[in-house]
């Protein structure tokens, strides 16, 4: 028999929120959808950082096709001269014309000692002046990555848990509906099940399994989503469970697990 809104112990409306996971639920959710954004956020923002302006600049590729050092001596005195080397390369490159030029940069030691005379060089020079360039050795597209991570990770995070929420509210949904009408069955609790990684700790999930057998006579085995301690605490091993099942579709059926319809549970205990 089904129940109606009235003669339900909780309104529909805080059952569904019950059913969704409460304020705990909505704060996780709330949170993810936070997070995606400020990664969105971070994400937009390095990418700003790392590109270059396109219609002043453009990026090439060049060839080194000479490389010198020249040490500086020492100097007495007033210590004029620290003895440090002044190192340069020369490069090849080609506008988006075709047309060939060659550049000269300053590089200190270390940069001097990664490239070789025929290396490739990525460098950058002036769209309305194509003579004039820069050498990019320290250039990394690490900034550039960065920025796409973020916008995946941010993309996932918002996504995700909306697609999450939206699935959480349906199931919601089709829970309450059963519990109104669907056709009561009584069921029995086998155990009380929590969460191994949260034993520990304050906030403790449990699972209810229990065994029913629905109304075309099929004996069926379920167990319940993750439920806080207070709810769960109120079930042990045995216990009278009442379950209901959908008329149509005898294959979903759902726990009355906050005791909604405890009239039928009343009136189904012998």
């Amino acid at each position: 028999m089904a129940a109606t809104q009235d003669s339900l112990r909780i309104s529909e409306t805080h059952l569904r929120r019950r059913y969704f996971g409460g304020e705990r639920g909505v704060m996780i959710l709330g949170v993810c959808t936070v997070l995606g954004a400020l990664f969105l956020i971070f994400g937009y923002v390095f990418l700003k950082i790392g590109q270059r302006d396109s219609k002043s600049s453009v990026f090439t590729t060049a060839q080194i096709i000479d490389k010198y050092r020249r040490a500086e001596p020492k100097k007495n005195g007033e210590g004029e001269g620290d003895g440090s080397s002044i190192c340069w390369i020369r490069y090849r490159y080609q506008d988006e014309e075709g047309k060939s030029y060659e550049g000269r940069d300053t590089l200190d030691v270390r940069e001097w000692d990664r490239v070789q005379k025929g290396d490739g060089l990525a460098v950058e020079y002036k769209r309305a002046n194509p003579q004039k360039s820069w050498s990019l050795v320290s250039y990394n597209p690490a900034g550039y990555a960065l920025a796409i991570s973020c916008l995946i990770v941010g993309t996932a995070l918002s996504i995700g848990s909306g697609l999450v929420g939206l699935g959480c509210w349906l199931d919601a949904c089709r829970k309450v509906r059963l519990v109104r009408d669907g056709t009561p069955v009584m069921g029995e609790v086998i155990n009380r099940v929590d969460k191994e990684w949260l034993r520990f700790s304050d906030f403790v999930q449990y699972r209810i399994l229990y065994r029913f057998t629905d109304p075309t006579g099929v004996q069926r085995t379920a167990t319940t989503s993750w439920l806080p301690r207070d709810v769960a605490c109120c079930f042990a091993a045995g216990d009278s469970l009442l379950v209901l099942c959908d008329p149509k579709q005898p294959t979903r059926y759902v726990a009355d697990i906050y005791q909604v319809r405890r009239v039928d549970l009343a009136a189904s205990v012998p």
